[in-house]
């Protein structure tokens, strides 16, 4: 679908309405900055990888209602799960370089952020961590994919036998997905993957996406914790092999559908 036919769908919205430019290009979906009546939105606009990957909007659009308003993400504007369309506020500002993950007081910040977001009551589906692995594996013919699927499904025994939290979470706060507002405000963008799990997978993914060393992952569990455990430390180590496993069926899986697709 191209971003013309998909402001045709917008209803009143529409009206007024003009593109401005293309923010990415990704297997997933295309995002454009659109503008009306000098306000900016995001426009994404997805591709059939959508279907193949599993991903639920309505989950999505949900969860984005429900932090409207608590400054921790964007605004839903015009949700039209069904042919792949959403149309969200566009928060001003720039995305957190990598790098930045490695400041004390930029970490403290996303732990500061994830806590908010952990705390706000519960919506949308539980994360079926399983049943994630198993579509992501399904089409793979990589020999290791059976090895990396046994790996990911120990580490989640092990994980489910400690604690038991389930909160809202992002379940993706990369530095991509971190927003430093003209405010000097964190924010996080790209909901696509929130639902209902373990906090853990939260601090998971911000230590292994960014390699931080161990120095920093413990200021960022000391920073959402404040009194950290020795159980505190092996759960999140199992998460971060959970993470590890997952992102790399992921990839994989986005790969052969982007191929299938083309």
């Amino acid at each position: 679908m191209s971003p013309e036919e998909a402001l045709a769908e917008l209803g009143d919205f529409r009206g007024g309405a003009k593109l401005l430019h293309r923010l990415n290009d990704s297997p997933i979906s295309q995002c454009y900055l659109i503008e009306k009546e000098q306000q900016r939105y995001v426009l994404r606009i997805d591709t059939p990888v959508v279907t193949a990957l599993g991903l639920n909007r309505h989950n999505e659009v949900e969860v984005l209602r429900a932090v409207s308003g608590k400054h921790l993400g964007p605004e839903v504007i015009v949700a039209l799960p069904e042919q792949g369309i959403l149309v969200t506020s566009y928060i001003e500002g720039r995305n957190l370089a990598v790098s930045e993950l490695q400041s004390v007081e930029r970490l403290t910040a996303v732990a500061a952020l994830l806590k908010r977001v952990h705390a706000v009551p519960a919506v949308g589906c539980l994360l079926d961590l399983r049943a994630r692995i198993d579509v992501y594996a399904a089409n793979l013919t990589d020999p290791a994919v059976i090895r990396i699927v046994n790996e990911a499904n120990a580490l989640l025994d092990e994980v489910s036998a400690g604690h038991s939290t389930k909160t809202l979470c992002h379940h993706d706060p990369i530095a991509a997905n971190l927003v430093l507002t003209v405010n000097q405000q964190l924010r996080l963008i790209d909901w696509e993957y929130a639902a209902i799990g373990d906090p853990f997978f939260d601090l998971a993914v911000v230590t292994r996406h960014h390699d931080l060393p161990p120095p920093m992952i413990e200021i960022l569990l000391g920073s959402y914790l404040g009194t950290v455990s020795d159980d505190d430390r092996h759960h999140l180590d199992c998460y971060r092999g959970i993470v590890d496993r997952v992102s790399h069926l992921w990839q994989q899986a986005v790969g052969v559908a982007s191929c299938r697709e083309s």
